[in-house]
């Protein structure tokens, strides 16, 4: 007999993709965290979610580093 956990495995597995069962399974644990906080630690999560994470795509990508070229002494910054 297949537990209640094992259908909802199961049914994720063939019906949904690995990004779609991964955003379900955060929002559920999520959801069994949120059960157990108190209203000023809810506030207080509630601003973290609308807080939006900065990324610096530039340096992500590699386009802000240095160029380095071949001399006499080996690799030397430009100027």
């Amino acid at each position: 007999m297949l537990c209640l956990n094992d259908f909802i495995r199961n049914y994720l597995k063939r019906y949904t993709s690995e990004p779609e069962r991964s955003n379900f399974i955060k929002k559920v644990i999520e959801m069994k965290v949120k059960n157990h906080l108190n209203t000023d630690q809810l506030r207080h999560l509630e601003k973290m979610e609308k807080r939006k994470e900065k990324v610096n795509w530039k340096d992500i990508m590699g386009t802000n580093r240095q160029t380095l070229k071949r001399g006499r002494g080996g690799a030397m910054k430009r100027k």
